[in-house]
């Protein structure tokens, strides 16, 4: 079996010919997204971030917010945003919800492989794209512009059609016990 569209993303993104299951790769990020400050990025002494066009931050999350620590972690995300100089701030009011600010806006095209930290960064599938959620790695993303990432094993689903066209799974007897 060839490459799933995920492996053909990374290996396009790393540089590489072929990955395949149970590896690491790094690869490059063609966009990231934020929906709150990343202390982490301050602690390990990070300056900038990789490319300023591709860190989108967007003010999503609880918002408007329902208390002081939201308003303030709201406040926090436009000084990151000013501090890093991300020129795809959107401030509350100002888009939508942050995994449809990207293609909205043509940040996400067939291809692209999106990390965020997100597990809604999946959803980019729908474009042919690769939307991978990563928690604290998405710091290495923001900053070198490359993400590692471990592929999966995947799963293969046979299934076939009985006399009266209902799909089962092959294996499956007419109770629908596999």
């Amino acid at each position: 079996m060839g490459m799933t569209m995920a492996e053909k993303i990374l290996a396009s993104r790393s540089g590489r010919d072929e990955v395949r299951p149970g590896e690491y790769v790094w690869a490059r990020v063609d966009g990231t997204g934020v929906f709150g400050p990343i202390p982490m990025m301050e602690e390990l002494g990070i300056e900038q971030v990789f490319d300023n066009t591709r860190v989108y931050a967007v003010d999503d999350h609880f918002a408007p917010s329902p208390t002081v620590e939201r308003a303030n972690a709201h406040k926090a995300l436009k000084e990151f945003a000013t501090k890093y100089d991300i020129e795809n701030y959107f401030e509350y009011g100002r888009h939508g919800i942050l995994h449809q600010v990207f293609p909205e806006n043509g940040y996400v095209s067939p291809g692209d492989l999106i990390v965020s930290i997100d597990s809604h960064s999946t959803s980019y599938g729908c474009f042919n794209a690769m939307g991978a959620p990563i928690m604290e790695g998405a710091v290495t993303g923001r900053h070198y512009g490359t993400a590692l990432d471990a592929r999966p094993a995947q799963h293969q689903v046979l299934a076939r059609r009985n006399a009266a066209g209902i799909l089962r799974g092959q294996g499956c007897d007419s109770e629908d016990r596999c």
